[in-house]
């Protein structure tokens, strides 16, 4: 997964064949992020998510995904899907840990994730979650991410974080995996969304401000891949679910969703059947200079 951001660099997210897991054999996947140099083939940075995230958190929780063709295992423990400038840091999506905002050093800066089963020296940087009102979630299983909350939302498979010009966060919400769970008879609980938060850095909390795609249900879910786009012109999102959805005519394939955000008016939406895809961009048919 690639960005071209205005210093003219590129950022990836990318595997490294001489990184190896604990046993020295298998190879890391996804947990690392490099800057290049395009016209010169350079890479100008590295970060190795290992020093970053807990990679330990992998195996320490009480249920087992292993069998399933989207699960975490030991090395594909992070799963980063995306990456972005933000001012002068990053922003990035690892789809087993959460969201993440980190330095051009390398220093974790916070994450918004459930809380359960991280390591006491990363609970420091763990956002902590507040309802809609602007009031502490104090449900301790809520805040470990065992219990759903009306209000709130954590982030379960997640892609694609993006800053918005109101200096929140819009991402893609898959919902795999959702309070260490992964059970698609319970229909109640299978479902994926675009989500906006507001992150409080001085206070170390996170509120959800907005969401569209519960109230679709299990049809609109989809287990991996996908993706938002936040539409300048307008001000609307793209919700993007990329894979699995179950389509008007009953087959599976993949959507895009256009969304006025002060409506919840769906304004477009394509059904692409048998389709599979990780991002859409809206794009403009003509040069912006012209």
């Amino acid at each position: 997964f690639l960005i071209l951001f205005r210093t003219h660099v590129i950022l990836a997210t990318v595997s490294k064949t001489s990184a190896k897991i604990a046993n020295g054999k298998d190879v890391r996947i996804n947990d690392f992020i490099i800057m290049m140099d395009p016209e010169k083939g350079e890479i100008l940075q590295e970060w190795d998510l290992v020093h970053m995230l807990d990679s330990a958190r992998y195996g320490m929780t009480d249920y087992d995904l292993t069998s399933d063709p989207f699960a975490q295992s030991a090395s594909n423990w992070a799963h980063n899907n995306g990456i972005v400038e933000w001012g002068d840091d990053y922003l990035a999506t690892a789809r087993y840990q959460g969201i993440f905002k980190f330095n051009k050093a390398g220093g974790i800066e916070w994450i918004i994730s459930p809380h359960g089963y991280w390591r006491d020296k990363y609970l420091k940087l763990l956002l902590n979650p507040l309802h809609a009102d602007g009031t502490p979630i104090t449900d301790p299983e809520v805040i470990a991410g065992t219990k759903n909350c009306d209000d709130f939302e954590w982030p379960w498979g997640c892609h694609t974080a993006v800053p918005l010009p109101n200096g929140h966060i819009l991402y893609f919400n898959n919902g795999y995996g959702r309070n260490f769970k992964l059970d698609f008879t319970d229909r109640k609980n299978i479902y994926t969304c675009g989500i906006e938060y507001e992150v409080d850095e001085v206070n170390r909390t996170v509120r959800q401000v907005w969401q569209y795609g519960k109230e679709r249900g299990a049809a609109y879910f989809t287990p991996a891949r996908s993706g938002v786009q936040y539409l300048e012109q307008t001000g609307n999102r793209l919700i993007c679910p990329g894979m699995s959805n179950v389509l008007s005519n009953g087959n599976r394939g993949a959507r895009v969703t256009e969304v006025d955000p002060e409506t919840q008016d769906v304004v477009f939406e394509l059904e692409l059947e048998d389709a599979i895809y990780q991002r859409v961009y809206r794009m403009s048919l003509y040069p912006e200079n012209q």
